[in-house]
């Protein structure tokens, strides 16, 4: 108990998919331990089955967003983001359903946490940020939706090293300009650490644009 607990890839999705019966039922005591903790260290089929049969598409274009973004970011930073990238395909997100795709999210996929007046949201933990990584590279097409439909020019610089090879082809290199452009002026998302009150207690704050970091 104490290893599957303590592991890092842990979470309350990867206890639920484990404690199915199809799981239960057709193994033998003694090696259903063992099963469980390399599906925490290889989480790769949870996280595909649960992606494309348990949530909604709000949803999971909110996870792909969410790879494209710095590790840490404002809730509302994240929704500028994500209403981008669906307007690209003429889909209007309203608040209330970025809000209910995120609440579906939450404790298996995503952690929100408050800092002062703010939101931050994260993935839940680093194996969920390498299904959706390993998951565009099965999908390239969407990388180009995510070049197209960027808001932030960290997903722009993060996009382009995930597809370097395709773009030292020349095949995509007319298609940076316009995404590259549209995202000179928006506010870098990146967050820091601040301090204040002499030191005596901090808080996250978007940084200054860095396009030598992720």
């Amino acid at each position: 108990y104490g290893k599957i607990v303590d592991h890092p890839n842990f979470s309350p999705r990867i206890v639920e998919y484990m404690t199915d019966p199809m799981w239960v039922d057709c193994r033998e005591s003694a090696h259903y331990p063992a099963i469980f903790l390399r599906n925490l260290q290889e989480p790769f089929l949870i996280w595909e089955q649960a992606f494309d049969s348990q949530l909604t598409n709000m949803a999971r274009e909110t996870l792909l967003v969410l790879g494209s973004l710095p590790r840490e970011i404002f809730v509302e930073d994240l929704e500028s983001a994500v209403r981008k990238f669906t307007a690209e395909s003429g889909e209007e997100v309203r608040t209330a359903s970025f809000r209910a795709a995120l609440a579906e999210l939450q404790g298996n996929f995503v952690v929100i946490r408050r800092d002062r007046e703010n939101d931050i949201v994260m993935f839940h933990n680093p194996s969920i940020q390498d299904f959706i990584e390993g998951y565009l590279d099965k999908n390239p097409d969407i990388y180009k939706r995510l070049l197209k439909g960027a808001y932030f020019f960290e997903q722009v610089h993060w996009t382009c090293r995930r597809i370097e090879t395709e773009l030292a082809s020349q095949r995509m290199e007319s298609q940076m300009g316009r995404p590259l452009y549209a995202t000179l002026s928006a506010q870098p998302c990146a967050l820091t650490n601040y301090s204040s009150g002499r030191g005596n207690s901090s808080y996250k704050g978007r940084g200054r644009l860095q396009p030598g970091s992720r």
